[in-house]
C-alpha cells in the first residue's frame, strides 16, 4: 500500500534523532494515522462536542468506534495541559490511529461531470425546482450528455426525484415539453412557496417557481376588504397566495385548462381557503363578464396573450382598482407598449397611472417578462 506524506513540521527524539513517522500520510486506501483521543463511548457525544468548540477536532476524518471506545482524530498533536482542560471531567486517552478520510462532498453537478472543457461551459448555472422535481433547460450540444447530466442533479439534490428536460412550451394551453432523464417519471409534485402548498403536474400545468417572490409581492399590496380576479390561474399559486396571506374579502380564479382547473380546485382544498377562492374553468372572455362583484384588484399572468385581454380588465376592474399585468417583452419595447396601453384604456373611456414597472425575470438573451403595475380610474 502506497502511502504519499503531508508535509508536516520534523519532530526529533532525544539524541536528536529524527522521528520516523506517517502521522498525516495519505494512503492510496482513504485512511490518514492521526493524533487521537480515545473515550468511552457513554461519554463519546460529550467529548466530541467539547473538541469541536476548542478547534482541535478534525473535520477531514471520519470518527472511529471499535466497539467499547469511541476514537475522535484531532487536527494536531495537542498540548496535554490544555487537552485535559478541555475534557475536564471526561477519562481518555491519548494515541495515534489509523482513520478512514471524510469523502468530500462536490459542490456542485458540474464537479460529478467529465465532459470536454468547451460543453462545460454551456452547462447551465441554473435550473427551476419544483417540489421534488428540477426542470432544466439544455443546449443542442449538450442533449447526447443528457442523462449523465440529470444523474448528476440528482446526487446532488438530494430532495429532488426527477430531472426533467425543459424543451419549450407546446399545444393549446402552452404547458412544457418535457422529457425525464433522471430518476422518477412522475411529474406530479408538491410546491411549497409563501406559507402555501400547491400540487402540479408540471407536464399538464405550467408552473414557475421563480414568480415566488413576485407572488408574495402582489400578495402584500392587497388592502383590507378587496376583491381580487386572477385572470389566468392555472394550478392557483396567485390566488391561494393572496388568499392565505392578505385580507382579501374573495378571490376569483379562472382557467382554461382542465388540468389546471383540476389542480386549482384541489389547492383550495389542501391549503383551507374554500371559503375566500371561487375556481371557474372556462375561457376569461366568457367567465369573466358573468361575475356579478366589485373587483378591485386583477392579476393577468398570461404574458404572450394578456394584451388581448386588457379591454376586459379595464372594463371590469372598479375606479381607483389596479391591474397587474404581465408581458413578455424586449427592453426596447417597454415605452411603446406603455403608450399601447393608454391608448386602449381611453378607447373605453379610462384612464391609467402607471405606478410600477418592474422587470420580473429573464426569459431569453433579449427578452424578459416585465409586469405593469395600472390604477385605473
Amino acid at each position: 500500500m502506497l502511502c504519499k506524506a503531508r508535509e508536516r513540521s520534523p519532530r526529533f527524539l532525544s539524541g536528536g534523532v529524527r522521528e520516523k513517522s506517517l502521522l498525516g500520510a495519505v494512503c492510496d486506501s482513504g485512511r490518514m494515522k492521526a493524533h487521537a483521543v480515545a473515550v468511552k463511548l457513554r461519554r463519546g457525544e460529550e467529548a466530541r462536542r467539547k473538541l469541536k468548540e476548542a478547534g482541535l477536532l478534525s473535520e477531514e476524518l471520519l470518527l472511529k468506534n471499535d466497539g467499547t471506545e469511541l476514537l475522535l482524530p484531532l487536527t494536531a498533536e495537542p498540548e496535554e495541559e490544555r487537552l485535559k482542560e478541555i475534557l475536564r471531567g471526561i477519562r481518555y486517552r491519548l494515541l495515534v490511529a489509523d482513520f478512514q478520510q471524510r469523502p468530500k462532498r462536490p459542490k456542485s453537478y458540474r464537479d460529478l461531470l467529465h465532459l470536454p472543457d468547451d460543453l462545460m461551459e454551456l452547462l447551465p448555472t441554473s435550473y427551476d425546482i419544483v417540489g421534488e422535481i428540477i426542470i432544466l433547460k439544455l443546449p443542442e450540444e449538450l442533449y447526447p450528455h443528457r442523462q449523465e447530466i440529470g444523474e448528476a442533479l440528482l446526487k446532488i439534490h438530494k430532495g429532488v426525484r426527477t430531472v426533467a428536460l425543459d424543451r419549450g412550451v407546446k399545444g393549446e394551453y402552452r404547458v412544457r415539453d418535457l422529457e425525464v432523464i433522471a430518476g422518477n417519471e412522475n411529474l406530479e409534485t408538491t410546491h411549497v412557496e409563501n406559507q402555501i402548498k400547491i400540487m402540479v403536474d408540471v407536464s399538464k400545468v405550467y408552473f414557475s417557481p421563480r414568480l415566488s417572490a413576485e407572488r408574495a409581492r402582489v400578495s402584500s399590496q392587497v388592502r383590507e376588504g378587496e376583491v381580487v380576479l386572477d385572470m389566468f390561474s392555472g394550478a392557483g399559486p396567485f390566488a391561494i397566495t393572496i388568499a392565505r396571506n392578505s385580507p382579501a374579502r374573495k378571490v376569483y380564479a379562472v382557467d382554461v385548462n382542465p388540468a389546471a382547473y383540476e389542480y386549482l380546485e384541489r389547492n383550495i382544498h389542501i391549503n383551507h381557503v374554500e371559503d375566500r377562492v371561487e375556481a371557474f374553468l372556462g375561457d376569461a372572455l366568457d367567465i369573466v363578464p358573468t361575475i356579478d362583484d366589485k373587483i378591485d384588484r386583477i392579476v393577468m399572468n398570461h404574458p404572450t396573450s394578456a394584451m388581448d385581454f386588457l379591454p376586459l380588465s379595464f372594463e371590469k376592474v372598479f375606479p381607483g382598482g389596479v391591474i397587474h399585468l404581465y408581458l413578455l417583452l424586449e427592453s426596447s419595447e417597454v415605452p411603446k407598449m406603455a403608450r399601447e396601453i393608454g391608448e386602449k384604456a381611453k378607447e373605453i373611456g379610462r384612464r391609467i397611472k402607471i405606478i410600477s414597472l418592474r422587470e420580473v425575470k429573464g426569459y431569453s438573451p433579449t427578452s424578459s417578462i416585465f409586469c405593469f403595475d395600472l390604477e385605473v380610474d
